[in-house]
């Protein structure tokens, strides 16, 4: 989850994932037109006029974009070792919950990529990167940097504790 990389491969990365999102949201448009079912239908409909998910200002749906990233980032890289049987049904479920509080918010699409393809243009460009690009990516962030400080927390206790125990001798 943490491998390093460049600048130039993260923005192509970013770039391509972007590139992705709008042809598979073109690609689907195609689909939505032939109608095949109701929610084709529906969608099809939808399609002449775009509307944004952000329905609050901007300040606050970068920050539920950017908590539910962390609490999405947060959970996936925590460990679960005395639930290990049930981690990812935790995850998933916890998961949902996010997604639950956030969506009339923001949507809580806690993809960049994805929100751009279903979204981009609908509203503010400035405010749809600020929203669906920085938010997440802070969040994430924020997310790493809270877990990797945690991990180094519980290192340091654990050698701590392993000093105490060694200087330990017993008398007979």
């Amino acid at each position: 989850m943490k491998r390093k990389t460049t600048f130039a491969n993260a923005f192509t990365k970013i770039l391509l994932q972007m590139l992705a999102g709008q042809l598979s949201y073109n690609y689907a448009n195609v689909w939505w037109y032939v109608e095949l079912s109701e929610g084709h239908i529906w969608r099809s409909n939808q399609m002449t006029g775009c509307t944004s998910d952000l329905t609050v200002p901007l300040l606050i749906g970068l920050h539920v974009e950017g908590l539910g990233t962390l609490a999405d980032v947060g959970l996936e890289v925590t460990s679960f070792k005395q639930l290990e049987k049930y981690g990812r049904f935790i995850r998933a479920l916890c998961n949902v919950f996010i997604t639950l509080a956030g969506v009339n918010y923001t949507g809580m699409y806690f993809n960049p990529a994805n929100a751009s393809a279903q979204t981009f243009g609908c509203h503010s460009n400035i405010e749809h990167i600020l929203v669906y690009w920085i938010g997440p990516l802070l969040g994430c962030l924020l997310a790493l940097h809270l877990t990797e400080n945690s991990r180094k927390q519980t290192q340091h206790t654990k050698k701590v504790a392993s000093r105490k125990g060694h200087g330990k001798r017993k008398v007979a």
